[in-house]
C-alpha cells in the first residue's frame, strides 16, 4: 500500500508540467486582428463606452495604460460618476 501512494505521488509530480511557456500580446492599435471580430477598445481613451443608463463614461473611468481603469476615489465621492461600463457597440 505504501508503494501504491509513493507511485501515485511520483507519478502526480512527473505530470507537472514546469515548461516555461510564453505568449506573445499584440498591441491593441495593431491591424492583426481576426477576421469577424470588431475592437472595442482603442487603449488610450473611453471613446466608444458609456456608463449604463448614461450618454458617456463616468469621470472615474479612465484609460491607463492600455487598460480601462475605475478610480474608486472618485466613485466614492461621486457614485453617479462610476457605475457598469457598457459599450456604445450592439
Amino acid at each position: 500500500m505504501n508503494q501504491f501512494l509513493v507511485a501515485v505521488a511520483l507519478a502526480t509530480l512527473l505530470s507537472c508540467n514546469t515548461t516555461n511557456k510564453t505568449t506573445v500580446q499584440t498591441p491593441n492599435g495593431s491591424a492583426s486582428s481576426q477576421e469577424g471580430f470588431v475592437r472595442l477598445f482603442d487603449g488610450t481613451t473611453t471613446n466608444g463606452w458609456h456608463s449604463y443608463r448614461k450618454t458617456g463614461a463616468g469621470k472615474a473611468w479612465t484609460a491607463e495604460n492600455g487598460i480601462l481603469h475605475l478610480d474608486p476615489a472618485i466613485k466614492k465621492a461621486s457614485p453617479t460618476e462610476g457605475g457598469d461600463l457598457v459599450t456604445n457597440e450592439e
